[in-house]
């Protein structure tokens, strides 16, 4: 499954892609692959993880191997989504901090709507 939504408000583009490390793979994540690996170190690179996030200028990517239907995955995609909230808040120059910590919060919890809701579309 892959899929793409645009945060208006911090301009930027979210690519989800969860699958198998293949050719499909490949092509919809080509901005983001890490510089300087080749793809097949790039695959044995991703036979290791759980999920990846990257980032490629205002497009961030979260990349896991299989759909999230077990609490670890849950707790994988969760992981996930806080770097992509982390990254957005690098570009926008966003400090967090324990007494602004909503902006976080809420962006987390908007990332984690949308992934869900593609998600139980295609399982419903």
């Amino acid at each position: 499954m892959k899929f793409t939504f645009y945060c208006e408000i911090y301009k930027v583009r979210i690519y989800v892609y969860f699958g198998a490390v293949d050719d499909k793979m490949h092509k919809f994540m080509r901005p983001f692959r890490v510089h300087g690996y080749t793809s097949q170190e790039f695959e044995e690179l991703c036979s290791h993880c759980a999920g990846s996030t990257s980032r490629f200028g205002r497009n961030l990517a979260i990349w896991m191997p299989e759909l999230p239907t077990k609490p670890k995955h849950y707790g994988t995609i969760a992981h996930e989504i806080a770097h992509v909230v982390s990254h957005i808040f690098d570009l926008c120059d966003i400090q967090q901090t324990n007494d602004n910590d909503e902006p976080f919060a809420y962006l987390t919890s908007w990332i984690t709507q949308r992934i869900y809701e593609k998600i139980l579309t295609v399982k419903a």
